[in-house]
């Protein structure tokens, strides 16, 4: 069975790097799109998709990191979940606004690797253990 987590805990929870790297760069854009209003392009600066965007981003953070210490696999999957829709937003604008870009690919590698997180965790994690019983 794969396992997500790297071996050891952090005040007894496992570690899941990717999960903590999403939830960085996500609020990183988020905080970008709402605060600073500072997003890629016209389609994402200062406009509702922008801050749609980045409050959906919030929301994916902050499920992240409530999944991270109430140790719900669930919350944290649907906060992967949110991360993937967050990223696919943000290269679909930026494409849509410049064209084909670095930014919008390495937005869609985000989008592919939080959809990848999310059926690791589905099919191999705590939750699918429960599920295979039933």
């Amino acid at each position: 069975m794969t396992q997500t987590e790297l071996p050891w805990l952090f005040y007894g929870r496992r570690i899941r790097p990717y999960a903590l790297a999403v939830m960085y760069s996500t609020f990183v854009i988020s905080w970008s799109l709402l605060v600073s209003r500072d997003g890629p392009g016209v389609a994402l600066d200062r406009t509702l998709a922008g801050q749609l965007d980045g409050a959906i981003g919030m929301v994916a953070v902050l499920l992240l990191f409530i999944g991270f210490w109430a140790k719900s696999d669930r919350v944290m999957m649907f906060g992967l979940l949110l991360t993937s829709g967050v990223w696919f937003a943000r290269a679909v604008f930026i494409a849509l606004d410049q064209g084909p870009s670095q930014s919008v690919l390495l937005s869609f590698g985000w989008v592919i690797a939080s959809v990848g997180a999310f059926f690791l965790e589905y099919l191999t994690g705590d939750d699918a253990q429960r599920r295979r019983r039933v």
